[in-house]
């Protein structure tokens, strides 16, 4: 059946808006032309309470009103034009106001110790009864400081601004710094636009003037309405999620820029470009173009030298920031729009009388105003406006842009020349196969274990199940990856007691919101991307240490050298067919690129479970570093040394988190990349759950071993090999797609841990559910698991892999047993219960009711379970017709009738014939209103 879809123009994002006098001209009129702006875009912002979720503006410093305070102060007017004058403005939240009198004594000696002197400052300049009554019941303190900082270099002071703003957050971390600049200050309420003028008498002020301003409005469905999280922020005002938060944020870690405390997603944005600018000298559209890239499919047509821009600034800071996202931003006379690579949110640039204009929608401005009709930003595209008082605004399209770019690149490294080297490929030395000569291979300086292909005994030490192996040859065999009917009928980790399962069983993926969408693989394919750059990362000078050495690869998934020499040849020409490597020639390109240090090591990644093992992942830990401070480039964890002399493979997630940690906390991230060879990789949820701890490539050699246990006369090695990587690396893209990633750099720890002792859990850094002080997978129950393996492992008789039960088929049949009228309810329920109990998957199967003591049970036509007008507290969750079909679609709705309860359409609108039909039981699901949202259907 056909259905039309009546689909509504996206109307559910933040409202951002950008005006610059073409002029140059500071007027009062830009200020009331945005906010006029915002108050047109209403609809794209939240609404609690008729309060409004938070809005805001970004202008000048009013320097006439600034001067005027000085005056009164006794202190020269023209202060407030000086080159050194800056103005803060704070937001001391209402919970904090108690400490109002230390908090402020806290930050003065903190601007003192600065070398700022305060000239001026006021407090309470609001008119907060205009506020709603939430807003006025939490309202924050505003405090206005006007300083001069002793400093001639405008970019150097903006520096020690940026450097003073860190400090007062850490020493008080729930004070708000709206803003601290030279240039701009901001303003921002929780409400709705027309309260900024109400409640910020500067903003009525005609002094309050401005050539550049920037206007945010609020629509959030992740965070409750706060002052602190309105936008813009310092920087910028964002339209949009960044899905790939975590990985921002541990990305700005290891260049030292901390984020905001407690801070939203677009703060932490603001924080990394602010970094990126004041403490590593990029020019406002470098910082933008490195968090922000072009697609990269587009960059490899670009010419050499922008391309080469393009290489060093994603080697340098992998674009992290991924999302549906929109962006107008201001630093100093700059105006900068932007748009992701994907183009999920709106950005439309145009011209009127008076101004240029960025903004969410192109109707801000009357069409009799405008020259010429808007036009929006490709994905990936950027504009800079470029004015100041006095100055004529130049437009610099993304053409003009990406000039600026390479100028920038050519004044910074002009002299020395980049400083290091990237290799898009393996070198051709390398590429002729160095490590196909067995003298050579012999000879080389990695005395790597060669695992042998090992019997199930081997595998199931490893922590794998019959499962993995069922999978391993479907996917050997077609290519394609298993999807069963009717999912995973297997127990969580935390209460399976048979199968062994690694760590990163205990780990699930966290659900993407539905203002995360997720992403098409296979529509936008060419924004996919799995590359990888190994080696350590590049300094935007050129020091006096060995220059940096990088080497890229379309994916992280390395082939290991085979048990069988007679395969090796068929291994690398697999890998390279596939833009991978064989590991050896990794670690032989990197020793080449040796000097007078190691620059890749191994180290052994086993552990003695009959000693503590806590303290020999600290000597891991402590080894590991003491390796790359004496040069080394490229770390390998390598566990082939398992099962022998006593030794186990250490959890290859506890040593990437563990390992990863230290090196973060050492400053050491950056100077090198982690590859992990482990045989507990035996699926794709391992690699993608080591990815997100942070490992650079991945080296699953039992992957390949157990593909080529399924081969015959029909299937040679390379395709069973060819069909593995084929069916990981969609794999890969898939569970990026879900969470509205495009790149892989920008997979993080998205995901939370079930059942982890607190001890294991902090190794992780991650949300851990359903612990306790005597409950949960501690250390040592790994280590005590670990001689479990070493026994199973090396017994001499055979061992069976562990097998999930058949749990569904199981509970299937009770069902159709009730459903074709053989038993009933209570048999049902019985049924239902003993399967629970017998073959428990989930939390749910052990959790119950805690029965009242000493009450007599009310008869059941006694008891009321009616909820308002319905017969029971029940609701037929929502699913989408393209889900379940016709029949159940309607069936759902009529037997909601029938039974007085709910009903939930679901995503896609409704069948147009059952609209207005089922008033009373029907729930109709809007979201987003992306699909099938009509007016008909909001008024059915």
């Amino acid at each position: 059946m056909q259905r039309k879809q009546y689909i509504a123009e996206e109307k559910d994002a933040c409202a951002i808006i950008g005006f610059v006098d073409k002029r140059g001209r500071a007027t009062h009129a830009n200020i009331l032309k945005t906010i006029e702006a915002l108050k047109k875009m209403a609809h794209r912002s939240g609404d609690i309470n008729d309060e409004g979720d938070g809005c805001g503006v970004l202008t000048d410093i009013p320097t006439p009103i600034w001067g005027e305070r000085l005056e009164r102060a006794g202190l020269s007017p023209h202060l407030a034009e000086s080159r050194s004058f800056f103005v803060a403005h704070f937001l001391l939240p209402f919970h904090a106001r108690q400490n109002e009198a230390s908090v402020l004594a806290t930050v003065r000696a903190i601007m003192a110790d600065n070398d700022v002197e305060i000239l001026v400052e006021t407090e309470g300049e609001t008119r907060d009864n205009e506020l709603g009554p939430l807003a006025r019941a939490e309202a924050p303190l505003f405090w206005q400081v006007g300083c001069m900082l002793r400093e001639n270099d405008r970019r150097q002071g903006r520096g020690r601004l940026f450097t003073l703003q860190i400090d007062i957050e850490r020493a008080v971390p729930d004070l708000h710094i709206a803003s601290l600049s030279f240039d701009s200050v901001v303003y921002k309420v929780r409400g709705i636009p027309d309260l900024l003028p109400r409640v910020y008498p500067e903003l009525l002020d005609p002094r309050t003037r401005s050539v550049i301003t920037l206007g945010h409005s609020r629509y959030s469905t992740n965070t409750l309405p706060t002052v602190e999280r309105s936008q813009p922020f310092s920087l910028l005002g964002h339209n949009g999620e960044i899905n790939t938060i975590e990985r921002l944020r541990s990305s700005g870690r290891t260049l030292g820029i901390d984020s905001v405390p407690g801070g939203s997603d677009s703060q932490d944005l603001n924080r990394i470009i602010e970094g990126l600018i004041n403490l590593y000298g990029f020019h406002p559209m470098e910082a933008m173009e490195m968090v922000f890239p072009a697609i990269h499919s587009q960059v490899e047509t670009y010419p050499e030298a922008l391309s080469h821009v393009y290489d060093f600034y994603r080697w340098f800071f992998p674009p992290s920031a991924q999302g549906p996202a929109a962006v107008v931003s201001r630093y100093g006379n700059l105006c900068l729009g932007s748009v992701d690579a994907l183009g999920l949110r709106p950005l439309w640039f145009g011209e009127s009388d008076y101004d240029y204009f960025l903004s969410s929608e192109k109707g801000v401005v009357d069409l009799e105003q405008t020259i010429g009709d808007p036009r929006p930003l490709a994905p990936g595209e950027k504009i800079a406006i470029v004015s100041g008082r006095g100055k004529r605004a130049e437009v610099l399209d993304y053409g003009a842009v990406q000039q600026r770019l390479v100028r920038f690149m050519e004044g910074r490294f002009n002299s020395k020349g980049v400083p290091g080297t990237l290799y898009r490929t393996l070198p051709d030395f390398m590429a002729e196969g160095s490590v196909l000569n067995k003298e050579n291979r012999a000879g080389s300086c990695f005395k790597l274990g060669t695992r042998q292909a090992l019997p199930e005994n081997g595998l199931k030490g490893f922590g794998w199940q019959r499962y993995d192996l069922d999978m391993r040859k479907t996917v050997a065999k077609s290519g394609v990856g298993v999807i069963g009917s009717m999912g995973y009928q297997g127990p969580l980790a935390c209460i399976n007691h048979q199968a062994l399962p690694p760590v990163s069983e205990f780990f699930k993926e966290n659900v993407a919101v539905v203002t995360n969408p997720a992403i098409d693989r296979e529509r936008e394919a060419e924004h996919f991307s799995t590359r990888i750059i190994l080696g350590d990362r590049p300094s935007v000078t050129s020091g006096t240490g060995a220059a940096a050495v990088g080497l890229e690869l379309k994916t992280p998934i390395l082939f290991g050298c085979p048990a069988s020499p007679d395969l090796l040849e068929t291994h690398r020409q697999t890998a390279h067919e596939h833009g991978s490597a064989l590991l050896e020639e990794v670690l032989d390109f990197f020793t080449a690129q040796g000097r007078d240090s190691v620059r890749a090591a191994t180290l052994d990644c086993t552990f003695d479970p009959q000693e503590d093992l806590p303290a020999q992942l600290e000597a891991l830990c402590t080894e590991a570093i003491k390796t790359v401070q004496n040069g080394a480039v490229l770390l390998l964890l390598d566990d082939s040394a398992s099962f022998a002399d006593g030794r186990v493979f250490l959890d290859p997630g506890l040593a990437v988190a563990g390992l990863c940690r230290k090196l973060e906390e050492q400053g050491l991230r950056r100077s090198c990349s982690v590859i992990v060879r482990s045989g507990a990789i035996r699926n794709l949820h391992d690699i993608m759950f080591l990815l997100g701890l942070g490992v650079d490539a991945v080296v699953p050699d039992l992957i390949w071993e157990t593909a080529l246990m399924f081969t015959d006369d029909r299937l040679d090695a390379g395709r069973a090999l060819s069909n593995t990587m084929n069916a990981l690396q969609k794999g890969i893209e898939k569970v990026m797609s879900t969470m509205g990633i495009h790149e892989l750099c920008g997979y993080g720890r998205i995901f939370s841990s079930i059942g982890l002792g607190k001890d294991l859990a902090y190794w992780f850094s991650c949300q851990n559910f359903c612990t306790g002080k005597e409950h949960g997978l501690t250390l040592d129950e790994l280590r005590k698991m670990g001689l479990l393996r070493y026994e199973l492992a090396t017994a001499s008789e055979q061992q069976k892999l562990w097998k999930a039960p058949r749990r569904n088929p199981k509970a299937g049949k009770i069902l159709r047993s009730v459903a074709i009228g053989k038993t009933g309810y209570v048999q049902m329920k019985e049924g239902l219960a003993e399967l629970d109990r017998v073959a428990p998957t989930g939390l749910r199967h052990l959790l119950g009711f805690v029965p009242q003591k000493n009450t007599e049970r009310p008869a059941l036509e006694e008891v009321d379970i009616s909820i308002g007008d319905h017969a029971m507290p029940l609701v037929i969750s929502a699913m989408s017709f393209g889900s379940q079909g016709e029949n159940s679609f309607r069936s759902y709705a009529e037997a909601a009738r029938k039974m007085n309860i709910v009903c939930m359409n679901g995503e896609g609108g409704e069948i147009p014939d059952m609209l207005g039909k089922y008033r009373r039981n029907r729930g109709q699901q809007i979201a987003s209103g992306r699909f099938g949202v009509s007016m008909e259907l909001l008024n059915s």
